[in-house]
């Protein structure tokens, strides 16, 4: 669908062009949330990391819906003001788990349909693991030998390690050697 709409926008612009102006079309990086796999920017990274497939704690993943998240966590959250999102016009709410350490980007057609999670942040005190065992705490040296076939070298620096990419990825924020954040998801759209 959004290839159809793509390539209506730039019929759209080569025909509203008259014959006495030139039109200069730049070629520009379409995101889509597609599951197929992107053509990496790093040849390093051995392959594709889908995080839905990372898991955190045995059930919490990119999808995962409200209702499970409740029954797991309970209603006990900081919910933050929700906002309709700039990048695919879907309703977005923060919820925080401060007791947990967790805090997770939820999204929904609109505020009263039914939420799932979109990214997954952990932070101190929390207590999860990923399905490949690192934690808040965990050293760099760990989430390096955990996650070697999937870091991106050209997207981490001292400070984060990032599995897959910043576009659909796992970031470590490190802090003295040792994990301080882990989010999951897209950071960038």
């Amino acid at each position: 669908m959004k290839k159809k709409i793509i390539t209506a926008i730039v019929l759209a612009l080569l025909f509203s062009c008259k014959d006495d102006k030139k039109a200069e079309i730049k070629s520009e990086t379409v995101i889509t949330t597609s599951k197929a796999k992107p053509e990496l920017a790093d040849p390093g990274i051995a392959e594709y990391y889908d995080t839905h497939h990372e898991t955190i704690g045995g059930w919490l993943k990119i999808g995962v819906d409200a209702s499970r998240v409740i029954e797991n966590f309970g209603n006990d959250y900081n919910a933050a003001e929700g906002e309709i999102s700039q990048v695919n016009g879907m309703y977005w709410q923060e919820w925080d788990y401060p007791d947990n350490g967790v805090t997770l980007l939820m999204e929904s057609e609109n505020a009263e349909s039914q939420k799932s999670v979109i990214q997954i942040t952990l932070y101190k005190p929390s207590r999860l693991q990923t399905s490949r065992g690192i934690a808040i705490g965990s050293s760099a040296g760990d989430v390096r030998k955990a996650y070697a076939d999937v870091i991106n070298n050209k997207e981490s620096s001292g400070q984060s390690i990032v599995a897959g990419s910043i576009y659909s990825g796992v970031i470590f924020t490190i802090a003295d050697n040792a994990v301080s954040e882990i989010f999951i998801g897209a950071a960038v759209e």
